[in-house]
């Protein structure tokens, strides 16, 4: 992705860079806004827009993946989640498995 791509954003995780749709980063800020303790992770994808990959901390990758595995049980499964969001979810076990 060498340019600057308007449709998508990007996730900086430890070993891999992560990338959705802006249409499933909305759906994710929907649902991080509606949760106190992950006030700052939705300030994170808000603040970056397009122009650089959202980075996070261990504790806010911890709290997003498992709002992610809450949506996911709620829509029957990771293939109902939106476009991206599994493969993040992916990329955030990972991260976290390796100490991250």
């Amino acid at each position: 992705m060498g340019e600057l791509d308007i449709h998508h954003v990007q996730i900086a995780l430890s070993h891999q860079t992560i990338t959705i749709p802006w249409e499933s980063r909305d759906a994710l800020l929907r649902r991080l806004r509606r949760v106190e303790s992950l006030a700052d992770v939705a300030r994170e994808f808000e603040a970056v827009g397009t122009s650089r990959p959202v980075k996070l901390n261990r504790e806010q990758k911890d709290g997003l993946l498992g709002l992610i595995a809450v949506w996911a049980d709620e829509v029957g499964g990771y293939s109902g989640l939106p476009e991206g969001v599994a493969k993040l979810w992916h990329g955030l076990v990972d991260d976290l498995a390796d100490g991250e």
